[in-house]
């Protein structure tokens, strides 16, 4: 009914979001449910896993097919570009695997097609859809209204643990876990862990402030979301993501020259700290840590209730020698980590260990390529920003907010951005 009564491109947006926001994660095997409520197995629905098709590949796919359907002449409009080329191979990469000996070649296929699922028809939606700045601002205000459309579960899970998930389909393996807040819960909705409910109410809600920031003509409405939307992330109370809400209405409020000058010393401080973390040196300064500041910082945090972030931290140092051993097509398993008894909780390690570092560097170049080129030049826009904000929240959490997908598809079009 979408694609008959309204624009193939506001159609095709809406689709998608509702069905990440609305559908079921994915039919969870039965040994991840616990009794805890708590399991490794399940590592995310960015990367082919033991979860098999998930809503994060049969939504974009989906939609895709309708936007074809309805408009088959965007498909001619289109001109690959380096970033489409990047996207192919990313997509296409697990196929390196069938060179090396011992490999299952259907498990490769499958882990490919489930990548262009994912990522290639997320990709693509954006290509076809998203060619200009008008269409950018459309994206901008589909973000900013998702967060309305969740505002029902911040009352409903807020002030009880999360229960519609269990209660429309069926159980949850983090149904509970995390959920206790320091006033009330957390909501998870319809995500995979309540850490995706915060950070894409985060995103949603500098959405709405952007927007409210650079329009000429605010209205009552506008104004009313904007502040319901803010305060269901802050009540939301995933300590990160608003950390990074923060960290964004700074971006926006800042002055060109100011915004270069901060992105330069940002990739410079990344490409440092990078290097330690990577290198996995960072245990050599665990004496003089031990020794000094770090017991007091470990304290603060546990009493605060961030002790996560260590245990995060020492899972991807742990899992950094076995990604040097096979740096090119990685081990093309899912659980690739099983040796360690716990696998690194952000979505980059677990690309780099499944399918080799240059598969994340390819992903590097398009999620991130546009984006960071807008900024370098003093960009204060907002879909570069979003795009940044939830590369870094996927640094340690094993999820990445789908429609910075779409926004960097849409940067990948046109010269235009908001």
């Amino acid at each position: 009914m979408l694609f008959v009564r309204l624009p193939t491109q506001t159609a095709g947006l809406i689709a998608y979001m509702s069905g990440l926001l609305f559908l079921p994660v994915a039919s969870f095997p039965a040994n991840t449910i616990t009794s805890e409520s708590f399991t490794v197995d399940v590592i995310g629905i960015a990367l082919p896993s033991n979860l098999g098709l998930t809503k994060a590949a049969i939504v974009p796919f989906t939609t895709l097919c309708f936007v074809t359907a309805f408009s088959p002449q965007r498909w001619r409009q289109l001109r690959p570009n380096w970033p489409d080329v990047a996207v192919v191979l990313f997509c296409f990469w697990p196929l390196l695997g069938l060179f090396a000996e011992g490999t299952q070649a259907n498990l490769l296929f499958w882990q490919a097609a489930y990548l262009c699922g994912v990522w290639g028809s997320t990709w693509l939606l954006a290509r076809l859809l998203l060619q200009d700045e008008a269409d950018q601002r459309l994206l901008v205000r589909i973000i900013a209204w998702s967060g309305v459309a969740l505002l029902p579960f911040s009352i409903l899970e807020g002030i009880r643990p999360p229960w519609v998930y269990n209660l429309i389909y069926g159980s949850h393996p983090f149904q509970i876990e995390g959920a206790p807040r320091y006033l009330g819960f957390r909501p998870m909705a319809f995500f995979e862990h309540g850490n995706q409910f915060g950070i894409w109410m985060a995103l949603s809600a500098l959405a709405w402030i952007a927007v409210v920031y650079r329009s000429n003509s605010r209205t009552p409405m506008m104004l009313v979301c904007t502040i319901a939307v803010v305060l269901a992330a802050v009540a939301s109370q995933s300590g990160g993501a608003i950390v990074l809400l923060v960290m964004g209405v700074l971006w926006l409020s800042l002055r060109r020259q100011t915004v270069k000058l901060l992105i330069r010393s940002m990739s410079l401080a990344t490409v440092l700290l990078g290097s330690v973390y990577f290198s996995g040196s960072l245990p050599v300064a665990r004496s003089a840590w031990e020794a000094t500041v770090g017991p007091k910082v470990m304290h603060v945090l546990k009493a605060s209730g961030r002790g996560s972030i260590g245990y995060r931290i020492r899972r991807d140092q742990m899992s950094l020698p076995m990604i040097r051993k096979a740096p090119i097509a990685g081990y093309g398993r899912w659980d690739w980590w099983r040796p360690l008894g716990s696998h690194p909780w952000g979505w980059p390690l677990l690309q780099a260990g499944q399918f080799g570092v240059i598969s994340l560097f390819l992903a590097g170049m398009f999620l991130f390529g546009a984006a960071g080129k807008r900024l370098w030049q003093g960009s204060r826009a907002v879909l570069p920003i979003i795009i940044v904000l939830a590369g870094v929240d996927s640094w340690l959490n094993s999820y990445i907010f789908f429609p910075a997908i779409l926004a960097a598809g849409a940067l990948a079009s046109r010269k235009a951005e908001v």
